[in-house]
């Protein structure tokens, strides 16, 4: 079907009064690009690129992670950089269509890695905080994004052939509104694939909001999980037998035995002597030389530093969760804006400039790099191992603070 590219009824925009080669008469785009934005967001991103590419360099474990923020910063670029060159002169065709195919695009490659971080994390979640499994998020989610992502490829590279023509005032084998029904059919699937995701974060979040925040509740935690009944720690099963018998009758021998009377006589010689009892039931004497056995329970500097690591654990998958959240959402609502804007047609007063929230998705992952913070909760990473050890040295540091504290100080002979 052959077309003519036809422009609204009362264009008010530029007009091209010497057309160049591979310019048009008129400007393509339905607003002026704001050049000075654009030249703030280019560096920007930029820098946000080149962080990326350095932990992709430097972080084995999450490099297609990265590889996915790289491919949307660099369209994210791209685009950006020709719309700073539109502003200048907004009626060359390669423009618009470069910078209109890359930037629908760079969204998919962000919608990609975000489902690689939950696949990431996921074994270190706790048992109960999602009832996903990597292989349903490779299944659903990969089939989301690779569907949408096929579909705006074709659309765009359709839609940029077709301007092409058009703008030349040649004709176009598919009209004009066709690529941008594929344009919107490619987005709305991924918007959908986002929604459904977001709608699986929103309980893990909140399970990994609920983890205790300070080591005194992962200490009171554990001793009520043990079954603790007394301040000093210690269980049923810790207490040696020599407590128990402090805690029967305070270990007084059977009565009934040692006051027997044998015979008829009733003479004290013909009572029998009580064998000296031992066991749970022998009566035992405390004193300066003969103290008693201490409680069998752990170093409360041992408890202490697991509940510091575990704390300071529980910090660092707080805090991936919630960048993988608030990334999440804000390439939703990218994901929607261009979804309206590519439903309202190509020239509808909607389609506007929105970058902000792509920049400060990739300013979170490049600010909180998911290798480190990976690192800082898996129990076999380097930075878990090292806060492991730094926190077990200031334990020891303290034990010795402390007994050198108390040699220090005079006997207290008056318990004596």
């Amino acid at each position: 079907m052959s077309m003519s590219l036809d422009f609204p009824d009362g264009y008010g925009g530029p007009v091209n009064a010497d057309i160049g080669p591979g310019e048009t008469a008129v400007s393509l785009f339905p607003y002026a690009p704001w050049r000075k934005v654009y030249e703030f967001a280019t560096p920007v991103t930029a820098i946000l690129l080149a962080l990326h590419c350095l932990y992709f360099v430097t972080s084995k474990w999450t490099r297609p992670f990265q590889a996915m923020f790289i491919c949307g910063c660099t369209l994210e670029l791209v685009g950006f950089v020709h719309r700073i060159f539109a502003s200048r002169n907004p009626f060359v065709v390669s423009y618009f269509v470069v910078q209109y195919c890359t930037i629908v695009c760079a969204p998919v490659f962000h919608s990609a890695a975000i489902y690689l971080v939950l696949v990431k994390i996921l074994p270190f979640l706790p048992a109960d905080a999602s009832k996903l499994s990597v292989k349903h998020i490779y299944i659903v989610f990969g089939s989301f994004t690779t569907v949408a992502g096929l579909i705006q490829i074709v659309g765009a590279g359709l839609l940029g052939t077709t301007v092409k023509k058009l703008a030349f005032g040649n004709t176009a084998s598919i009209e004009l509104a066709t690529t941008s029904h594929l344009l919107t059919a490619g987005l709305s699937i991924q918007s959908a694939g986002a929604a459904i995701f977001l709608a699986f974060l929103v309980p893990i979040l909140l399970r990994v909001l609920k983890l205790p925040r300070q080591a005194a509740d992962i200490e009171l935690k554990d001793l009520e999980s043990k079954g603790v009944e007394n301040r000093g720690g210690a269980t049923d099963t810790d207490k040696t037998p020599a407590h128990e018998g402090l805690n029967a009758a305070d270990n007084l021998p059977d009565l009934s035995t040692a006051l027997s009377v044998s015979g008829t006589t009733g003479s004290q010689s013909s009572r029998p002597t009580p064998a000296p009892a031992t066991g749970i039931g022998a009566p035992v004497r405390y004193g300066p030389g003969n103290l008693p056995p201490p409680w069998k329970k752990p170093e409360p500097e041992e408890s202490k530093s697991a509940a510091q690591l575990e704390a300071s654990r529980n910090e660092h998958l707080r805090l991936v969760v919630s960048n993988l959240f608030i990334s999440t959402l804000l390439i939703l609502l990218r994901t929607l804006f261009r979804t309206v804007s590519s439903s309202q047609g190509l020239f509808h007063g909607a389609y506007t400039s929105q970058m902000a929230p792509i920049i400060i998705a990739d300013a979170l992952w490049a600010l909180y790099p998911l290798g480190q913070l990976i690192d800082s909760i898996n129990p076999e990473g380097t930075a878990y191992k090292k806060e492991k050890q730094a926190i077990r040295f200031a334990a020891i540091h303290e034990r010795a603070k402390r007994k050198t504290s108390k040699a220090s100080r005079p006997p207290d002979l008056a318990r004596w």
